[in-house]
């Protein structure tokens, strides 16, 4: 993840010499006992902003990037459950990442993905975040394989370092720009597009705004009304309340949007 944040830090738009990390997880015990294709079907009509949820891998800025991609890009979303398209701004190319297999990482029974889960009964997010640290890892000098599956990413180690939710939006959404630091576009009370907010690393007591948030942890923004915006949490889908005045650098490092 050092090469990544090296290459990413080079497509800032604020003038800090290193890219904010956001590097929360959701850990509920669970370790990889093997690695299954849970079968069905890889999504519906749609994918919607409720279904990705993080498991116990240091990656909400990705899995929050992907419902904000969800929720106001998903025509972006791929189709297919082995290819996966990324836009790598270095390059300024898309590039496809292949699954040789729909195998994820399960605890003890099929029913207990370890690392991305899904709402409904879909498989779609799991493949998404495989693909994704897959991508990510193939940047690095080092690549990291599954200690129970060799043939398998080692998603906990991949995201150990956490990452960026903004940038991860611009890989998924394949969209060339993004805004950082207070830009949030609207149309009526929803974002006009993909849009994240991360908190700092600060007390957790500051960060009752009114409702609790975790520190280090990047959050899908979905509404607004005349008083607050809304976030959800990738953890547990969870909508959280922040105070429009709240919204700022005391408690946020990251916010903004990514658009065409």
């Amino acid at each position: 993840m050092v090469d990544e944040a090296n290459h990413m830090a080079k497509n800032r738009t604020d003038t800090k010499c290193e890219e904010y990390r956001s590097y929360a997880d959701c850990s509920d015990g669970r370790s990889t006992t093997s690695w299954t294709s849970l079968g069905g079907t890889y999504s519906g009509p749609t994918k919607t902003l409720d279904e990705p949820l993080q498991g116990c891998a240091k990656d909400c800025f990705f899995v929050a990037a992907l419902k904000a991609v969800a929720h106001k890009a998903r025509d972006r979303l791929s189709t297919s459950s082995t290819n996966f398209t990324f836009y790598y701004p270095t390059s300024g190319l898309d590039e496809t990442q292949v699954l040789s297999d729909s195998k994820i990482a399960i605890y003890n029974t099929v029913n207990n993905p370890v690392y991305a889960r899904c709402s409904t009964v879909y498989r779609w997010p799991m493949l998404y975040e495989k693909a994704y640290a897959l991508w990510i890892d193939s940047k690095n000098p080092t690549r990291h394989w599954d200690s129970v599956d060799a043939t398998q990413p080692d998603i906990k180690t991949i995201f150990e370092a956490g990452g960026n939710g903004v940038t991860a939006m611009m890989h998924i959404s394949r969209y060339r720009n993004k805004v950082e630091k207070g830009a949030i576009e609207w149309d009526g009370n929803v974002p006009r597009y993909p849009t994240i907010a991360a908190t700092k690393d600060i007390d957790p007591l500051q960060l009752r705004l009114p409702d609790q948030l975790t520190r280090k942890h990047t959050y899908t923004i979905y509404q607004k009304d005349a008083n607050y915006y809304y976030l959800k949490d990738p953890c547990n889908n969870q909508a959280k309340k922040v105070t429009k005045a709240n919204l700022n650098t005391s408690y946020f490092d990251t916010w903004g949007y990514v658009n065409p």
